[in-house]
């Protein structure tokens, strides 16, 4: 019997829709109190993001769920009536899910800026089990998740860039990976991978539905010469560390080994290997499966387990120490 559910992904499907009328068409903008680039979308940050309350996001969508119901099962996302538990992805009023007060002065300042792609967001997963929050709990420093689904290195400039006057942070952490089609939202003209299909039109031909080789060649040389320039400038942000989520495996979307080769010894990006059960499990043996879902897993499979996030805070803990960029008596 398939799990039974109370609520559906529509309202988060036309949430993504309005995203790209507000790119396209500058529908569905909200009244900024702030600039643009302090929004979680940038300029394609539509009205529905904010202030909302989705049960799903980004890969987490009801079909995965379904589909995947006896690893839902397993992961403990289930009620007893064997319903399915919500995630809750509330937003404030600039789209992030951070919930503490973001702009008073009385409210801010001494704390750490979070931001990156959706292992900062933490996609599947309860808040109370992602990254920012056991930051938090190891550090003793209010941490600001301002993480999106599909952030890039220019997505966590801006947004740095956006709020560090503002938040005041001791340091930031962003989260990245080795996806060169990460661009902005307002960039790609698209939300989500394979950015590049719009972005580099000029360049993509369609033939009987593959790419001509020469033109791929071409539109990944760019796509990385991109990615590299966007990393570049946010290395070059004073206190800001960069946890680079690595699948340990060649992605058909990565930059080349090459071009990973030139940061991987960079004293500001932490690489960490990205645990990911529906690539993985097969070749799990039954006390590594267990193991994994005693850690609290993401619901969509995809993303890192509680233990994962809490394991990375606790070194990022360190290394802001080591480096006297927050308090060590707290």
């Amino acid at each position: 019997m398939a799990i039974k559910h109370t609520k559906d992904d529509s309202n988060v499907k036309k949430m993504y829709l309005d995203t790209r009328h507000c790119m396209l068409k500058g529908k569905h903008r909200p009244n900024y109190r702030l600039p643009p680039e302090a929004y979680a979308f940038g300029r394609a940050t539509p009205m529905s993001m904010l202030n909302a309350e989705f049960y799903f996001f980004g890969p987490d969508t009801l079909d995965n769920c379904i589909e995947t119901e006896d690893y839902i099962r397993e992961a403990g996302y289930v009620d007893d009536d064997d319903t399915l538990i919500p995630v809750v992805y509330k937003t404030n009023d600039f789209g992030y899910r951070e919930q503490k007060d973001m702009i008073n002065p009385e409210h801010v300042g001494d704390c750490i800026l979070v931001t990156g792609n959706s292992a900062a967001f933490a996609t599947g997963s309860h808040e109370e089990d992602g990254f920012c929050y056991h930051l938090e709990e190891f550090s003793g420093i209010p941490v600001y998740n301002l993480g999106i689904n599909n952030g890039g290195s220019k997505t966590a400039y801006r947004i740095i860039k956006a709020w560090r006057n503002i938040l005041k942070p001791y340091c930031t952490i962003s989260h990245l990976v080795w996806d060169k089609t990460r661009l902005e939202f307002e960039d790609a003209v698209q939300v989500g991978a394979h950015n590049y299909k719009r972005i580099f039109k000029q360049y993509y031909k369609n033939n009987d539905g593959q790419i001509s080789e020469p033109n791929k060649k071409q539109i990944d040389n760019l796509m990385t010469g991109i990615w590299e320039k966007d990393l570049d400038l946010l290395l070059e942000l004073e206190n800001n560390l960069n946890v680079m989520w690595d699948l340990q495996t060649d992605g058909k979307l990565d930059v080349d080994n090459s071009t990973k080769e030139k940061y991987l010894e960079h004293e500001d990006i932490v690489l960490n290997p990205w645990t990911y059960w529906k690539k993985d499990a097969e070749h799990w043996t039954d006390q590594e499966k267990e193991e994994y879902m005693a850690g609290k897993p993401a619901r969509d499979g995809i993303h890192e387990s509680a233990e994962n996030y809490r394991v990375i805070a606790e070194k990022c803990t360190e290394i802001l120490r080591s480096r006297k960029w927050i308090p060590s008596h707290i």
